[in-house]
């Protein structure tokens, strides 16, 4: 189908939360199409908002059955998921990326106009409703034109999330998906029909780890969690525990409007009898001379059967209020029913998950038994002994380490004060340096004098020289000693 084409199809705005989006739908009479239109709200919302709390911002969730994008543009746009959406059908796969394009998704949808099954082959249409798109369906024929592949061989990212709605070939699609449930235990939701196609679904799933923790949707739709490890288990009965608060809260507030219908009942049936009673006052002849003169079983057929037409009239108009009034009351009733029934279901599944989850736990006491006995080589039951004796190592540490540093203060405070003599010896140093250099030089300036004195006292003196009777003095003592010493 062209482009052109798409372009006179309607368009829905669709708004969830702060945004808004517009899908392009074939018509107004096909049912996803017509919601759409009327609520100006996603179709399917419950499921899809309960699935916020399963996925993240940035998860590659593979949408099998895209039809015109409402799950895929909620993924994208509403979600930040990346998106691998397949519909086989042309023109739904057409109008899917005309609405990818059209709310700006392209950077994280990638449209697959393809079937997905148990292994590689070809499928024709066949059936197709114009009231309903949503329930096209397929059949293997070898002459097909449309192709048929594994979700193995389409996908390589690490897949979060798998929505399958394939119109009776759910199955197969699961079938074609073993490699990537496997590898990456993403949380399927898929429909089901019949009892003995969630039987099916069942008999596949559980050994490979999943368990069912949700029902949406009129046409059945099951949410499979993965609970091989206790991360996942956990998960899931979150999920489910929020699931069972919110019907509680839709519970009570169904049980508030039919209170409120009650009530209404009530007040409508008791102004439905005064009005059938002022009626029957305003219809009531006035008195008159000659009515007066009359007694009261003289009153005409004709004004008596005015009245009673009159009062059928009225009975017939509030009956029929009545009739519809009740109407909506028993659907009040049985939908408040069925979500009792569901409650009660989802409560008994509650308590088998949560003792799922003491399973978990208890899985990882073992885990961490094993953990602990290969790190220590000990078992677990002496951990308090071991950590005990830890803890006294290191009281004991903790003691020498103070007494280390109380050593170290001490060995500080002994630097300090060798720093301070050694200060004080520098100090000392310099000035005796300074002194001999100033005797230093005092002796190399008396140095040229007593050379002079020597060369003076080789020579007779051919002048007084002041002090030289001292030195003369001193020589006649030299003479006199080497004298009598004989030397």
């Amino acid at each position: 189908m062209s482009s052109g084409l798409t372009g006179d199809m309607p368009i829905a705005t669709v708004e969830e939360g702060s945004a808004a989006f517009r899908i392009r739908v074939p018509s107004s009479d096909d049912h996803i199409g017509k919601y759409l239109l009327q609520c100006g709200a996603f179709y399917e919302a419950e499921l899809l908002r309960a699935l916020k709390r399963v996925i993240r911002p940035g998860d590659t969730v593979v949408d099998v059955g895209a039809n015109i994008g409402n799950h895929t543009v909620f993924f994208a746009g509403v979600l930040k998921c990346k998106v691998i959406a397949v519909e086989p059908v042309p023109l739904l796969a057409e109008i899917l990326r005309s609405n990818v394009s059209r709310n700006k998704l392209s950077d994280l949808v990638s449209v697959h106009q393809v079937a997905l099954g148990y292994e590689e082959a070809l499928a024709e249409i066949a059936q197709f409703d114009e009231n309903n798109y949503g329930g096209t369906s397929l059949s293997l024929r070898v002459d097909g034109d449309i192709e048929v592949k594994p979700l193995d061989a389409l996908v390589s990212d690490t897949v979060g999330l798998i929505k399958i709605d394939a119109e009776g070939m759910d199955y197969q699609v699961l079938l074609g998906a073993r490699e990537v449930l496997e590898r990456d235990m993403p949380v399927v939701v898929i429909e089901a029909m019949t009892p003995d196609a969630v039987a099916q679904i069942e008999s596949f799933l559980t050994p490979l780890g999943y368990s069912i923790f949700g029902e949406y949707n009129a046409t059945p739709t099951y949410v499979f969690f993965p609970t091989r490890s206790s991360q996942q288990l956990r998960r899931a009965v979150a999920f489910l525990g929020l699931t069972v608060a919110e019907q509680i809260v839709t519970q009570r507030s169904q049980e508030s409007t039919i209170r409120q219908v009650s009530r209404y009942a009530e007040r409508l049936s008791t102004e439905t009898y005064n009005r059938i009673m002022a009626k029957l006052d305003d219809q009531r002849p006035a008195p008159s001379a000659q009515s007066r003169q009359v007694s009261s079983d003289s009153v005409t057929s004709a004004v008596l059967q005015l009245r009673l037409d009159s009062l059928a009239s009225t009975l017939e108009i509030e009956r029929k209020a009545f009739i519809e009034l009740s109407e909506q009351y028993k659907v009040v009733t049985s939908r408040a029913e069925r979500l009792e029934g569901d409650i009660n279901a989802r409560s008994r599944r509650l308590k088998g998950w949560q003792d799922l989850e003491v399973a978990a736990k208890f899985r990882e006491q073992e885990g961490l038994e094993t953990e602990f006995q290969a790190l220590t080589g000990r078992p677990l039951q002496e951990a308090a002994s071991i950590v005990q004796q830890l803890r006294t190592e290191n009281s004991r540490l903790s003691a020498s380490l103070r007494m280390i540093e109380d050593e170290n203060a001490d060995k500080e405070d002994e630097v300090r004060k060798l720093m301070v003599s050694r200060g004080e010896y520098g100090r000392e140093n310099r000035k005796l340096k300074l002194q001999l250099a100033e005797m230093t030089a005092k002796v190399e300036g008396l140095q040229p004098d007593h050379t002079k004195l020597q060369s003076n006292t080789s020579r007779a003196p051919s002048r007084r020289v002041p002090g030289a009777h001292r030195i003369h003095g001193i020589l006649r003592k030299i003479k006199t000693k080497i004298a009598t010493t004989g030397k």
